[in-house]
């Protein structure tokens, strides 16, 4: 095979796995996060990196934030505190988060 065809092939095999993975990224991109589907609507402990936790119902994932209703604060104190409305916590703020099974 000349030289100049094998590298014009490279570089043709080369410009389509790029743009392939380009194009495998927007569709990604597009995608609706499944993850957060299954815990929508279900009771959830959210453990913040400042040490408390708020135990709650998931209702919904908008961009970086997550809402919970019917959520108790736990923290320093011995007893839970109930919080009013709807919770708007910043996913950077999330330790980790917990689902109990029952």
């Amino acid at each position: 095979m000349d030289t100049a065809l094998f590298s014009l092939l490279a570089a043709l095999g080369l410009a389509l796995a790029v743009f392939g993975g380009m194009v495998a990224g927007i569709h990604y991109a597009k995608r609706p996060d499944r993850s957060w589907s299954a815990l929508t609507g279900r009771r959830v402990i959210v453990n913040l990196k400042a040490g408390t936790a708020v135990d709650g119902v998931l209702v919904a994932r908008q961009g970086p934030l997550l809402m919970i209703r019917e959520a108790v604060l736990h923290g320093d104190s011995d007893q839970p505190v109930p919080l009013d409305g709807e919770v708007v916590i910043e996913r950077s703020e999330v330790e980790y988060l917990q689902y109990p099974s029952t």
